[in-house]
């Protein structure tokens, strides 16, 4: 079979791929009733055949045998490639940024609870001392403010809310969709396949297929977390040591100009500075 393919107008196999025929409606009905009692199976449009020789459109490659075919097919979502990548990093940044401005406001709200919460227990200790003065009685008397929620500052509303957050949803990958087949058959031993068999192929490609989504899901968590951390180490150079070295060329350039011996015009002194603006790199990396 290496190196063999199947055209799509041949034989049984190229049918997992085919939408399934309509049924009647009173088979419908009863599948529908079905399918409340039971979970539907996930894997659609498994071709069996029990006897290979009695199917005509049966595609052989070498001479028949009696036995049986079974094709199951095995759609899965890819998510290994740049598109999704690209969009990875753009979801998880916007994400990133709505779970800072988040937390930034809850910041500021917790802050502000817990100064009203202190002023008003100082102001608790302070009206329990007993009064020394007829002014401390006379404040003694006026009545509790409630600190359920902290005082309005200038300009807000009398009764403060807790802050409204954004919707903090972690995004889904992009993913593409892949279909292979997976074909198996019983071919010389002239028997069919055992339910037991059929049940098995059908858990085992299901199984596969949750395993590589799953394993290509990591490998792109992986491939977007290095692109960050590099993409953190771009932005901390830019911050940090980009004008820091655009000065030492500036200063490199000067010295080698000033070093020259011999007088240069304007354009000569222009190309002359290009050229030390070359060679500047290399003196960083020795």
């Amino acid at each position: 079979m290496i190196d063999s393919f199947l055209k799509v107008t041949e034989g049984v196999t190229p049918d997992v791929f085919s939408p399934a025929e309509p049924a009647p409606e009173a088979e419908a009905q009863e599948e529908r009733e079905e399918a409340k009692e039971e979970e539907k199976e996930e894997i659609r449009n498994v071709i069996y055949r029990a006897e290979v020789t009695r199917e005509p459109r049966m595609k052989f490659f070498k001479v028949p045998r009696l036995g049986s075919y079974m094709a199951v097919p095995l759609v899965y979502s890819s998510f290994l490639f740049p598109e999704s990548l690209e969009t990875a990093l753009k979801d998880y940044g916007e994400y990133k940024l709505v779970v800072k401005r988040n937390e930034e406001l809850m910041k500021e709200y917790e802050s502000r609870m817990a100064k009203l919460r202190a002023e008003e227990e100082a102001r608790e200790e302070e009206e329990a001392a007993p009064p020394s003065k007829p002014k401390e009685a006379e404040k003694k008397k006026k009545p509790k403010r409630s600190v359920s929620k902290p005082e309005p500052e200038e300009g807000e509303s009398e009764n403060l809310e807790p802050p409204q957050l954004e919707e903090e949803k972690e995004p889904e990958y992009l993913s593409k969709q892949l279909s292979y087949v997976v074909c198996l058959d019983t071919m010389g031993q002239d028997r069919e396949f055992t339910e037991e068999e059929k049940k098995f192929v059908i858990d085992s490609v299901k199984q596969y297929k949750e395993a590589w989504e799953q394993h290509e899901k990591d490998r792109l968590t992986e491939d977007r977390k290095l692109k960050e951390e590099e993409q953190d180490r771009d932005a901390e150079f830019l911050d940090k040591e980009y004008s820091k070295m655009q000065e030492e060329e500036k200063r490199f350039v000067e010295e080698k100009i000033t070093a020259a011996t011999t007088e240069m015009d304007e354009e000569e002194k222009r190309e002359k500075e290009d050229i030390f603006r070359c060679e500047f790199p290399c003196t960083l990396r020795c």
